[in-house]
């Protein structure tokens, strides 16, 4: 009978330790996913405010995006049906963006530059597509957001969390 007490109070006691454990685990997993949830909810706010640029703002974002990106001859950029207009407006008696970022291209590469809409509109919310003749590249906003997601999720996350124990190498926040 003692035997059978030892034995029964180790199997209650290996039944506590894990039912402890499995606490522990379902609180860490919940509280991941809440850190999950409110860092999802940080980059699409993120979004929001970039998609809500006002025009100057937004001209020169997505000037910089063009500039810095387009290959020299013609190209064109798939846009939002949303800012297709951004594109095509012009202040009184001036060039439309378009127009403005053909010259900048053009001063840039040395080479007449010529930029054109796409005629199928484009299924992200904000930024451009700019499909070369050799390649694309993606500056709509969302694959911003998510390369700056990739490269500095756990800065981020320290940021948000105010987590002491991370301080990446020669950053501090």
């Amino acid at each position: 009978t003692a035997a059978l007490r030892e034995q029964t109070e180790k199997k209650a006691e290996a039944l506590r330790r894990s039912a402890r454990l499995t606490a522990g685990l379902t609180a860490r997993k919940n509280t991941l996913a809440e850190k999950r949830r409110l860092i999802d909810e940080a980059y699409n706010q993120s979004l929001d405010a970039l998609c809500a640029l006002d025009d100057g703002e937004w001209s020169a974002l997505v000037s910089r995006l063009i500039v810095g990106n387009c290959p020299p001859g013609e190209t064109v950029l798939r846009v939002p049906a949303a800012d297709a207009a951004r594109y095509r407006s012009a202040p009184t008696g001036g060039k439309t963006l378009l127009e403005q970022l053909s010259d900048a291209l053009t001063e840039k590469h040395g080479v007449p530059c010529f930029l054109r809409l796409d005629s199928a509109p484009a299924f992200f919310r904000g930024g451009v597509r700019i499909l070369g003749q050799k390649s694309d590249v993606d500056a709509s906003f969302e694959a911003l957001l998510d390369e700056l997601r990739e490269t500095g999720e756990q800065e981020i996350a320290a940021f948000l969390f105010r987590e002491a124990e991370y301080e990446p190498a020669g950053h501090s926040l």
